[in-house]
């Protein structure tokens, strides 16, 4: 599973849209598509998504470590 499917399937386990996302990491709807269509993040992008989405870093980049967490 590449990073794109990663943060999409973690998005969706979380009911959040695109846009909702986007607005909880101060970015665009359109950035976070573009993440999920393969585009990879930034690293300081890639932390704000990981706290987000309550996931390591690790996870999001080669799903490895600790699966993700019950978003609170």
């Amino acid at each position: 599973m590449r990073i794109g499917d990663r943060i999409r399937q973690r998005r969706h386990e979380l009911g959040l849209t695109q846009e909702d996302l986007a607005d909880e990491i101060n970015t665009t709807g359109a950035q976070i598509c573009r993440w999920e269509s393969g585009v990879r993040p930034a690293h300081e992008m890639l932390v704000r998504l990981a706290d987000s989405l309550g996931v390591t870093t690790d996870w999001l980049l080669d799903g490895s470590h600790s699966s993700p967490t019950p978003h609170l």
